[in-house]
């Protein structure tokens, strides 16, 4: 080992210890952000010292092949060119590893295409994924070379006309960051929007993200046709993706189709239904989201809104206790009243019933004297009653927007 080789050895050796010590290696893409790209050098040299000859198997419960991914994938993210030799000698060893695949298509060197290709024709779905979310991260950062970026769009829309499973809405996402134009129209063609695609929903989620206009003739018919069809998780999947495609390009076509599905068992149909009504309207759907400066300039009906929107996040995802652990007395207080206020008044008593088991800290209790169960009893019958919405809570939010329509105003970038 020569001199120069041997400080690349003690280099990479110190930052391997550092990131061993931690555990796993979660930090190295933040630093990799903010150390310039000549610093960047003894994360390589880490990699050179872990694996100098091949890559360690894909697997993250064993600490070397954590570092190992993550040091590629953060070096790859980051542009960091130096790195491609490198996995091009780790791809003659091992052609399907999954980090060194996802790390060369993020890169987007020509020479790796053939390494790219093997990746997406072969039967490991890990790894087919793995190459369309490194083509799509170069495409959006144009990392790529013009070679790459060409024969990648290819090769990915090559890979959705096969049989094998795909990560459908990121290969969607990947070919309308590479060509827009050639991806509209292949991803908007009848032969895609159709009934027999079970990947309908992830279509057109990835178009929507895109504002690609879905033709309205065209979302009509597959519309009429699901509802001869049995419903699927698929099905309605593409249901709530379809009605406010609707909306966007025949809005009295959407408030008569989606008002038929406003009580639908479903929860994100329903809420899907209601966010098409109020699009077709001109209008923020009851879900909206905003940031902290445009908060500030919304009128009290929107406020309220806002703040039953984040009560029903948290719930859905973490059940009614989520209200108690995530806000303080307050902040609940306010959610019930705006429950009260658009006439959910079940919803509101099922929050003031269940705060009964909290201390004004937000403490929990187990047993609160007077009342007959504890509080696991109480958490779990009062969800059943949450889900089961008796209120119709997306009915009632719709309403209150729409009689509020003047808060209720899509701003100029969404009206696309």
């Amino acid at each position: 080992m020569g001199w120069s080789n041997f400080l690349r050895w003690l280099r990479g050796k110190a930052m391997l210890r550092i990131l061993r010590k931690r555990g796993n290696a979660s930090m190295v893409m933040t630093v990799m952000e903010e150390v310039s790209s000549e610093d960047r050098g003894i994360f390589i040299d880490a990699l050179w010292v872990l694996a100098p000859n091949d890559p360690p198997p894909h697997n993250y419960k064993e600490t070397r092949s954590v570092i190992f991914i993550e040091l590629v994938l953060a070096l790859a993210r980051t542009n960091t060119r130096e790195l491609t030799p490198i996995l091009l000698s780790y791809a003659r060893i091992n052609p399907l590893h999954q980090s060194v695949v996802e790390g060369l298509a993020t890169l987007g060197d020509h020479r790796a295409l053939p390494v790219v290709q093997k990746a997406l024709e072969c039967d490991e779905e890990s790894v087919r994924n793995a190459a369309v979310m490194g083509i799509s991260s170069s495409a959006e950062h144009r990392f790529g070379d013009q070679k790459f970026l060409q024969h990648s769009f290819e090769l990915v829309a090559r890979s959705l006309a096969t049989p094998k499973h795909l990560d459908v809405r990121r290969a969607c996402e990947a070919l309308l960051r590479l060509d827009y134009a050639q991806a509209s129209a292949i991803l908007t063609a009848p032969s895609m929007i159709t009934v027999g695609n079970r990947d309908l929903g992830s279509v057109l989620n990835a178009l929507r993200e895109a504002r690609v206009r879905v033709p309205p003739e065209l979302t009509r018919s597959v519309l009429d046709e699901l509802k001869s069809v049995p419903e699927t998780y698929w099905t309605l999947r593409a249901i709530r993706e379809l009605l406010p495609a609707l909306a966007r390009t025949s809005p009295h076509d959407a408030i008569e189709r989606a008002t038929a599905y406003l009580d639908h068992p479903d929860q994100w149909t329903r809420q899907a239904a209601s966010e098409a009504i109020a699009r077709a309207n001109g209008l923020r759907g009851p879900l909206f989201g905003c940031t902290s400066a445009e908060l500030e300039q919304l009128g009290q009906p929107a406020r309220l809104m806002i703040r039953i929107g984040s009560a029903m996040f948290q719930t859905e995802a973490e059940g009614i206790s989520a209200l108690f652990c995530n806000w303080g007395p307050g902040e609940w207080r306010e959610a019930v009243d705006a429950f009260r206020t658009i006439g959910a008044a079940e919803s509101a008593a099922i929050i003031e019933e269940f705060s009964r088991y909290y201390t004004k800290d937000c403490r929990r209790l187990e047993r609160v004297p007077g009342l007959e169960e504890d509080s696991s009893q109480a958490e779990e019958r009062l969800e059943k009653l949450w889900y089961l919405d008796n209120d119709r809570r997306d009915r009632l939010m719709l309403d209150y927007v729409l009689k509020h329509r003047e808060h209720f105003r899509l701003p100029p970038d969404e009206t696309w």
